[in-house]
């Protein structure tokens, strides 16, 4: 067997032109013809799947490195002379006859096993089910295998730097490899070649396999994305921007797409020799949204302390610290996980910030109004409490008539009582009243020339009597005197002192040429304040014809229609 090999490796090299790597394989053959033997080892492997000791436990006092209580594992085998190690090192072995309790650290994760004319056992925990936790305990069985025999195979391929894989586990380049009898899948790749795929059966009669890969063309890739413009990483080489046609060999690679505000794309392409290679990809942007509603008028919305100016907020994933803060409020905050490529809605409630404002007003039937930026919140009679009223500033106004209305400002401050009386006092005139307007008509006239007047006094505030002395001639001399410099309040006022004195004084014809010089001033005006004063002026002329000059009151009505018409 020996001497075939190194015939078929001489004519090999001479059938290729390598004579001059003839030494060299002369070398290799020496190191494989001695292992050409079958060699016999054996082998240990798990029995089954490693379980958690619910009712075991390991004590406070065996602790790690770090301080922290050990996690144990109990090894149970068939086979003595065992001894271990682990990734993070062993804390102690308790040795009993069948067992072995290994004291390790919560984190370990590999515990290999040895034992003489064994192969080592390297166990990873995780592939058994067994995850290690300070103060547990778990079992796991360990048993041998008999004698089997591995046969030394040469797997040759005439490009050395390719990679030979086994039942689909990467070998590396060989070219010896120790394995069983038996059959087994065999892959080799290269770059820029096509790859081999078989199936191989090893016995020790067929041991030596031979491989000549061919080469093949490079073939265009389109790659695509939405948007454009993302950076193309293929086997961790930068290779442009999409959209591109790149020319790559066929087969496996993995590619990267990469784009600023999106989610990377990581994937692994085939590259197909015969047919299009087309490979589209749509990022998905690395943000999601937060739509905040609820929130109060005038609220401002922080994000990770930054003031923004929309409730729809797009954020990068993880979490944000969201602040909501409006005035008379008590601020919102929360902190909230924003996931890639999703919406999350969050629905807020403010609570108020609130006083208590107690109102009374005197006169009882006093409108009162309360107001806040222009708007009115409620307007009442007599007295108010409001228990939750929201903090800040308001308006209180209160008026009725005859009296001097009232307007204050006030602040409602969170937690504390307000308490307002408001008190209406008597707006102050210089108002006449005829005396038959104040005392029934069994009250004597005065006898003189005069006549009795009821006014109101500004300094005191209370009706009083006043005595007038009238000389009817001379009022009415005055009276046409007035009118005709159009001095109408003057004359107003020496009218009534006329038919005041005089009964049989023509009442209506005073009124009447009353009226006519009022609407005479109207017309003449153009000032809008001024035509309000003689159209209140002319209705108040005409409401006394009604109450003093009752024989033509009809007249009066129609004329006041006619005023409240077209004036």
């Amino acid at each position: 067997m020996g001497r075939q090999l190194k015939d078929f490796l001489f004519w090999r090299s001479v059938r290729t032109g390598k004579m001059k790597k003839y030494f060299n394989v002369l070398i290799l053959l020496a190191i494989i013809s001695s292992s050409l033997f079958s060699q016999k080892i054996s082998e240990m492997y798990v029995v089954g799947e490693g379980e958690l000791l619910k009712n075991e436990f390991i004590r406070d006092k065996v602790r790690d490195a770090n301080g922290n209580v050990c996690a144990g594992l109990k090894i149970i085998s068939d086979l003595g002379g065992l001894s271990y190690t682990s990734n993070n090192g062993i804390v102690k072995v308790d040795e009993k006859p069948g067992r072995s309790l290994l004291f390790l650290q919560g984190e370990e994760r590999v515990v290999t096993i040895y034992k003489t004319g064994f192969a080592p056992l390297k166990i990873i925990l995780s592939e058994h089910n067994i995850f290690l936790k300070s103060g547990q305990v778990w079992q796991i069985k360990i048993s041998g295998e008999k004698t089997s025999a591995l046969i030394p195979v040469n797997i040759i391929v005439d490009r050395r730097e390719a990679a030979i894989f086994l039942d689909g586990m990467n070998k590396g380049a060989g070219p010896t490899f120790q394995l069983t009898p038996g059959k087994y899948k065999l892959k080799i790749e290269l770059q820029g070649f096509k790859t081999i795929s078989e199936t191989i059966e090893v016995s020790a009669s067929n041991n030596l396999f031979d491989y000549s890969m061919e080469m093949i063309e490079q073939v265009p890739v389109k790659i695509t994305s939405e948007p454009t413009g993302a950076d193309i990483r293929i086997d961790n080489f930068d290779r442009g921007k999409t959209d591109k046609v790149l020319f790559l060999f066929p087969g496996k690679y993995n590619i990267k797409i990469l784009k600023s505000g999106y989610a990377e794309t990581n994937e692994e392409i085939f590259v197909n020799g015969e047919r299009e290679n087309k490979f589209y990809y749509s990022l998905v942007k690395n943000s999601g949204i937060l739509k905040i509603t609820g929130a109060p008028e005038g609220a401002t919305i922080f994000v990770n302390n930054s003031a923004v100016q929309k409730n729809k907020i797009e954020l990068p994933p993880g979490s944000h610290l969201v602040e909501i803060k409006a005035p008379g409020f008590n601020e919102y905050k929360e902190i909230i996980e924003v996931s890639r490529g999703k919406q999350i809605t969050r629905n807020v409630t403010l609570e108020e910030k609130t006083g208590r404002l107690n109102i009374s007003v005197k006169p009882l039937d006093a409108v009162v109004t309360l107001s806040s930026q222009g708007r009115t919140i409620e307007q009442w009679t007599g007295y108010k409490t409001f228990d939750k009223l929201r903090t800040g500033r308001y308006f209180i106004s209160a008026s009725l008539t005859g009296m001097k209305g009232i307007n204050k400002e006030i602040e409602i401050k969170e937690g504390e009582t307000l308490t307002k009386e408001l008190e209406l006092n008597q707006e102050i005139k210089n108002v006449i009243f005829h005396a038959d307007d104040i005392y029934d008509e069994k009250k004597e006239e005065d006898k003189s020339s005069g006549q009795s007047l009821i006014v109101l006094n500004p300094k005191t505030g209370k009706l009083e009597k006043m005595e007038l002395e009238i000389n009817a001639e001379k009022e009415f001399t005055e009276f046409n005197k007035f009118m005709s410099s159009g001095d109408l309040k003057r004359a107003f006022e020496k009218g009534w002192k006329i038919f005041s004195a005089k009964p049989d004084f023509n009442k209506h014809n005073f009124y009447r040429k009353l009226g006519l010089a009022i609407r005479s001033r109207y017309s003449d005006t153009r000032d809008k304040n001024e035509k309000e004063k003689y159209k209140k002026m002319i209705l108040d002329v005409y409401q006394a014809g009604i109450k003093y000059d009752i024989m033509n009151k009809s007249d009066y009505e129609k004329r006041i229609a006619i005023v409240e018409k077209n004036w």
